[in-house]
């Protein structure tokens, strides 16, 4: 186990609706130290876990199927707890035009990678 996170970041949102990628994810989040992970697979579940607090950091998918993740987004910016998108859409620019300040990890990823963004939530 690689406890990098271990005591930095306490409970982690993941908002995705692939459920294999959501399980990678929350996996891999754990082995790297994050306390607790919990995982909505669409944007209303997100909300729902947010409104009932205790989120430190969040990552989100941006095409949640008949979702839009942005609307987490600008829910997490309201509560200002720091999150990262995740795509597998081309138009990063786009996106970053939209969302700034917004920390993009690109789909497929590995575990350093998941690991460089939690970083920058922290």
């Amino acid at each position: 186990m690689d406890a990098r996170f271990e005591g930095r970041i306490g409970h982690l949102l993941v908002v995705e609706d692939s459920a294999l990628l959501a399980m990678d994810v929350e996996l891999t989040a754990l082995d790297l130290g994050v306390g607790r992970v919990s995982v909505a697979p669409n944007a209303a579940e997100a909300l729902s876990q947010l409104n009932s607090g205790g989120v430190d950091a969040a990552l989100v998918d941006v095409f949640l199927g008949k979702d839009d993740g942005r609307t987490v987004a600008e829910r997490l910016v309201e509560l200002g707890i720091p999150f990262a998108l995740m795509t597998g859409a081309g138009d990063i620019a786009g996106l970053q035009a939209q969302l700034p300040d917004a920390h993009i990890l690109t789909k497929p990823f590995m575990k350093d990678q998941l690991a460089e963004t939690l970083e920058k939530l922290c």
